[in-house]
C-alpha cells in the first residue's frame, strides 16, 4: 500500500469521527437499548459463576481511581478494570447476544467499554446508545469478507474482530479525533488475541472481557498522545495479513459511512437458551418434536444433527463432562433437552452435565455438517424412536434472532429469569422501562437503581 492511499484505519476513523448521532432513529436505539439491557441481564445471570467471583477479585486488588461500578455489585473500580469485569461477567454464562455478521458476540464488547467510559465521565445512555451503534458498524463492516475463514482458523471473532468495533465506540464516546482513532485501532491492533481452543474454560469469558478493556484502553491511550501505525489494519505487516490471510476489508468499510446501519440490517440475535449459539437451532426444533409427539429421553433411540457448512465449529465437546464444557456441546444440550423440557440457566449446574442419563444418552447424538454454503444457516433434526419411527425437523428461522426476534415483553422475560437466577432484587419491568424508556439518564444514576 502506498503512504498516499487511505488506510483502513483511516476509513474506520473518518466514519467515527463523522457520525451523525441523527442516523440513530428510534428502531435503531430501541435495538441499541434492548442490546443493552440483555447484557446487563446476562451479567447478573453470571455474577455468582467462579468466573466471575475470580475477576471482581482480581480488578478489587487494584490501587486506582474508582470511578465506574462492576454491575450489581457495590464495588466500584477504575473503568478499565469496570470494562474487563463486566465483559467477563456478561459472557460468562455465554447468554449474551450474537450478530452473524460478526460470527460472535457483538455487545458484551462493546457495552462494558462505553458504558464504563460513560459512567467515569458523567455520560448518559443516549450517548451510549448511539457509540455502540458505532461499534456495531465496525465490528460488522470489518467482518464482512473475513470472518468465515478466521474463525475457522480458531480465532474467536467476539474478541478479536470485536476489539476494533469496541475501540470504534469508545473512540467516539471519547470525542477522539482522526489522527486519534487511527492511533487508537493501530493500538487496538496490538492487543489483537483470542482463541476458540479456549472454549469450555474461564478464558472464553476473559477473552470478552479482554475485548472490552482494550477498547477502553486503546481510547484512553490515543487521547493522551499515544502513538500507532496508520497501517496497522492493512498493511504488509498489518492485521488482515496476519489474520485474515490478506483478505480485502476496504470494500466493506467504504459502506461504513453511506451504507445501512448493521444494527438493523444483520441485526442482533438475543439468545434464548444460555449455551452456544450454534445449537440453538437444534434445540428449537428438538423441543418443537418434543412438544409435538410427547417425547421422551426413553423413548428416543438416537438423534441426528445436521447443519449448514460451518454451523457447529464451536461445539467443540462431544462428551462434556462440566457445565462450561456442556455449553458447547450439541450432544449435552439434546439430551438435556430431551430429557428436562427445556435448556435454562440451571441445566448447566455440574451435577445436571454428569447425570448418569445423560451420559448414558452423548453417544446417541451426532452432529454433522455439509459442504456448501455457510449461509443462510439451516438445521435438521431427526430423532430415530425406539419403535421405528423416524421424525424430522428442519429449522431456518431461529427463535430469538434478528429475522424472527422476541418482543419487549418476551425479552422481559428473560431479563426476569436472569435476575432471580443471579440473585438480585430488583424489578425486571422497572429496569427495563429505565433502560428502553429513560433520555438524558446518567450512567451513573442507573447504577444506583441497579
Amino acid at each position: 500500500m502506498s503512504q498516499s492511499a487511505v488506510t483502513a484505519s483511516e476509513k474506520i476513523a473518518a466514519f467515527v469521527c463523522g457520525f451523525d448521532a441523527a442516523r440513530v432513529d428510534p428502531e435503531a436505539e430501541h435495538c441499541s437499548r434492548r442490546a443493552l439491557l440483555d447484557t446487563l441481564a446476562v451479567a447478573v445471570a453470571g455474577r455468582n459463576e467462579p468466573v466471575s467471583r475470580l475477576i471482581v477479585e482480581f480488578v478489587q486488588s487494584r490501587r486506582s481511581d474508582r470511578v465506574a461500578h462492576v454491575w450489581s455489585t457495590p464495588h466500584v473500580v477504575d473503568e478499565e478494570a469496570a470494562a474487563l469485569a463486566n465483559g467477563t461477567i456478561a459472557h460468562a454464562i455465554d447468554y449474551d447476544d450474537v450478530t452473524v455478521p460478526l460470527h460472535g458476540h457483538p455487545s458484551v464488547g462493546i457495552f462494558p467499554a462505553v458504558v464504563a467510559l460513560a459512567e467515569a465521565r458523567g455520560r448518559t445512555l443516549d450517548e451510549v446508545a448511539a457509540s455502540y451503534v458505532v461499534g456495531f458498524q465496525v465490528s460488522c463492516l470489518v467482518a464482512e469478507n473475513i470472518v468465515w475463514d478466521h474463525y475457522a482458523k480458531g480465532w474467536h471473532a467476539t474478541a478479536t474482530i470485536g476489539m476494533l468495533g469496541s475501540t470504534a465506540a469508545c473512540a467516539h464516546l471519547l470525542g477522539l479525533t482522526a489522527t486519534q482513532t487511527v492511533n487508537a485501532l493501530g493500538i487496538a491492533v496490538s492487543h489483537i488475541s483470542g482463541t476458540l481452543e479456549n472454549f469450555g474454560t474461564m478464558s472464553k469469558a476473559l477473552q470478552a472481557g479482554q475485548c472490552a478493556a482494550v477498547g477502553l484502553r486503546s481510547g484512553v491511550l490515543a487521547a493522551l498522545g499515544f502513538t500507532a501505525s496508520r497501517t496497522a489494519m492493512d498493511g504488509k505487516q498489518g492485521f488482515t495479513a496476519l489474520y485474515a490471510d490478506s483478505g480485502d476489508i476496504h470494500a466493506s468499510l467504504d459502506k461504513l459511512a453511506g451504507g445501512p446501519l448493521a444494527i438493523l440490517e444483520g441485526g442482533i440475535d438475543v439468545k434464548k437458551y444460555p449455551m452456544c449459539y450454534a445449537a440453538h437451532r437444534a434445540l428449537d426444533g428438538l423441543l418443537d418434536l418434543r412438544k409435538e409427539h410427547g417425547l421422551t429421553l426413553d423413548a428416543v433411540d438416537r438423534v441426528n444433527v445436521v447443519g449448514s457448512n460451518r454451523a457447529f465449529i464451536p461445539l467443540i465437546y462431544s462428551r462434556p463432562r462440566n457445565g462450561l464444557e456442556g455449553k458447547f456441546s450439541m450432544q449435552y444440550g439434546v439430551a438435556a433437552a430431551l430429557l428436562d423440557g427445556e435448556v435454562r440457566l440451571t441445566s448447566f449446574d455440574d451435577a445436571c452435565v454428569m447425570r448418569p442419563r445423560i451420559q448414558d444418552f452423548l453417544p446417541r447424538v451426532s452432529a454433522r455438517e455439509v459442504e456448501g454454503a455457510s449461509t443462510p444457516r439451516w438445521t435438521e433434526v431427526e430423532v430415530i424412536l425406539k419403535d421405528g419411527r423416524h421424525l424430522l425437523k428442519r429449522v431456518d428461522r431461529l427463535r430469538g434472532s434478528a429475522k424472527f426476534p422476541l418482543t419487549d415483553s418476551e425479552l422481559l422475560d428473560k431479563v426476569s429469569d436472569c435476575l432471580k437466577f443471579g440473585g438480585v432484587k430488583v424489578s425486571a419491568a422497572d429496569i427495563g422501562d429505565l433502560v428502553l424508556n429513560s433520555r438524558n439518564l446518567p450512567l451513573l444514576e442507573l447504577f444506583r437503581r441497579f
